[in-house]
């Protein structure tokens, strides 16, 4: 009975480790609890964190491969760099610098974070954005800023298009 126990006792161990390992905590500060009171699912507030718990599942094999330097409708250009699903970018413009981070959610969408920073004055603002690889020389999407800041309102939206110079 006793070495049931322990083998139970040592498999139950092991479940929890196991879904430790494949769960990623991202903490960000919360201006409020809304996110909380919505439903939305995966969402904890404590104080003043909000935690998104997501379980990680393997994404498809990305149909392109986006790494490159590409101009915008507006004459803007990026560098992306991608690392299997991974992809990480910038560009800087006159008056703001972008750094972008993701991972594709499908074989044609990167699910990415963007943070915008004026180069004036330093305001950092964050945004949201799914980039479409519609070809292997053409990107879309719109960047929405997901907080009010650096005269953003929460919620505007930039769409644009780019071709890829290299």
């Amino acid at each position: 009975m006793l070495r049931t126990l322990k083998s139970l006792s040592t498999l139950f161990a092991l479940m929890v480790m196991v879904v430790a390992a494949t769960t990623i905590a991202q903490v960000g500060t919360a201006k409020s609890v809304s996110s909380v009171s919505r439903g939305d699912t995966g969402k904890v507030a404590a104080g003043a964190y909000d935690y998104n718990l997501n379980v990680i599942v393997p994404t498809a094999n990305p149909t392109f491969d986006a790494t490159g330097r590409w101009i915008s409708n507006a004459g803007d250009e990026m560098q992306i760099f991608q690392e299997k699903d991974e992809v990480n970018a910038t560009f800087v413009n006159a008056g703001w610098a972008h750094r972008l981070a993701g991972r594709y959610v499908n074989p044609t969408t990167i699910r990415m974070v963007l943070i915008r920073r004026t180069r004036s004055g330093g305001c950092e603002v964050t945004m949201d954005l799914d980039l479409n690889v519609t070809s292997v020389n053409t990107l879309s999407g719109a960047a929405v800023a997901s907080e009010n800041g650096c005269g953003l309102s929460k919620g505007q939206s930039y769409p644009g298009t780019w071709k890829r110079v290299l």
